[in-house]
């Protein structure tokens, strides 16, 4: 299975111990160049808003430059996969902890389910509903996800799919975990087939169960404002457990 990587030019440290981390695990990968959003001009920023607006309300699903940013750069790395003859790929961004298990999901894709178009190797501690598991390898379930999922910091996708959602046409695009995963707003994530390691097998710094282990990458596709974060988060935690209780969703723990 060949292995992509997601990184900035700028962000030598970043690839530096994404480098460490995947040769521990025995992974070669490929690097793709990332989109800056923050080098982008004003006038191509406006082009692609105009292309993609926006709808539902939720002040938080605004193109922002670093999701133009993200977006482009997954839309890179599906390109590259399409062209190439390999049916089925992994892509990473470049500020991930790995468990020690991925390397060997990463060996063949034997233990992909034949009607899977994404499998998920990432937890963000968000609640999903999950189906029973499809298969099994080295201990780790891969179970389909029938509720929305977030995070495209690690998943494998299959070429034919990858080729499709190049050619999805721009009205359909949105920040990149709600054109793939958001099932309410994305007629894209509504016929996709998402499937989940459960345990996870990848966890973005920012998500980092272990606070201590977290390295503090700065994140540049958050839009919500500073300000807001401390009340939303404690408004969303008071509500979490009773939420997940009544949708049937629970959080994906790390393996680490």
């Amino acid at each position: 299975m060949p292995n992509y990587l997601i990184n900035l030019d700028r962000d030598t440290r970043r690839l530096d111990r994404m480098r460490a981390e995947l040769s521990r695990l025995g992974v070669e990968f490929e690097r793709i160049p990332g989109v800056d959003g923050t080098a982008l001009s004003s006038q191509v920023v406006a082009e692609f808003r105009y292309l993609r607006p926006l709808s539902g309300g939720d002040p938080r699903r605004v193109w922002t430059v670093g999701h133009i940013g993200c977006f482009l750069s997954h839309v890179a790395v599906w390109r590259r996969i399409a062209s190439g003859s390999d049916p089925i790929a992994a892509v990473f961004e470049d500020d991930v902890h790995l468990s020690a298990l991925l390397g060997r999901f990463l060996q063949d894709f034997g233990w992909v389910p034949g009607d899977a178009d994404i499998v998920r190797f990432e937890t963000t501690g968000h609640g999903m509903r999950l189906g029973k598991a499809a298969a099994r390898h080295e201990g780790i379930a891969v179970r389909p996800a029938s509720f929305n999922a977030w995070g495209t910091a690690g998943y494998a996708i299959r070429r034919d799919v990858a080729a499709w959602l190049i050619s999805a046409p721009p009205r359909y695009h949105a920040p990149i975990d709600y054109f793939l995963f958001h099932t309410p707003t994305s007629p894209v994530a509504r016929v996709l087939r998402v499937y989940q390691t459960d345990p996870a097998l990848c966890v973005q710094d920012s998500h980092h169960p272990a606070s201590p282990n977290a390295l503090l990458f700065e994140s540049a596709t958050n839009p919500m404002a500073a300000e807001n974060v401390t009340l939303v988060r404690r408004v969303y935690l008071l509500a979490r457990p009773a939420a997940r209780l009544a949708l049937r969703r629970r959080a994906v723990p790390f393996q680490g």
